[in-house]
């Protein structure tokens, strides 16, 4: 099987059944995002962004510090969220990480805000 038609481990998230799939999704997100302010700015925001039920991107910027995606994992686990597929980047000293996202949490509304207020408190802690 070419890479792009490989089937993702939960393939039963759909729409999103193959590798090439969760990469265009990916790539329309950073798209959108590519007129964001300056990258050495490293103000802190939490996002998300869904179509399907339990099933989200989220999206973090960040200034990059020791134990920043520990103290984002952290909260998720409180959430009870499985992290499907990670794209991690860091830009000098701005971190801008997109997580493929799913859980029961996603399906409520205040839970989503909630979710991303202590998101934000994760990542303001120095």
């Amino acid at each position: 099987m070419e890479p792009e038609n490989r089937l993702v481990p939960d393939s039963d998230l759909f729409p999103l059944r193959t590798v090439g799939d969760v990469r265009k999704l990916f790539e329309r997100h950073l798209r959108r995002r590519s007129g964001d302010a300056d990258v050495t700015k490293a103000a802190e925001s939490v996002s998300t962004y869904s179509k399907e039920p339990n099933l989200a991107l989220l999206s973090i910027v960040a200034g990059d510090r020791p134990g920043l995606l520990y103290g984002v994992a952290r909260v998720l686990v409180e959430y009870e969220t499985s992290v499907h597929t990670a794209l991690i980047n860091t830009l000098g000293e701005r971190a801008e990480d997109t997580l493929l996202i799913s859980g029961p949490v996603l399906s409520n509304e205040r839970a989503v805000l909630r979710l991303e207020a202590d998101l934000l408190a994760a990542l303001s802690v120095h």
